[in-house]
């Protein structure tokens, strides 16, 4: 929530909710603000899906 509320002040005028995606291997973390409601998505990308994606 914290890295939220700091993208949210480099465009404090921007009406759209940032979007922050964070990457580590295989997995991914995904964190929306919204006003007073936070969304995380955690993500692990299976075996099948890295080879499909990286064919």
């Amino acid at each position: 929530m914290a890295i939220s509320e700091q993208v949210a002040k480099l465009e404090p005028n921007n009406t759209v909710p940032a979007t922050i995606c964070l990457y580590s291997g295989n997995k991914r973390c995904v964190i929306q603000k919204d006003g007073e409601i936070t969304g995380v998505l955690f993500k692990q990308q299976t075996t099948a899906s890295a080879t499909a994606a990286s064919n």
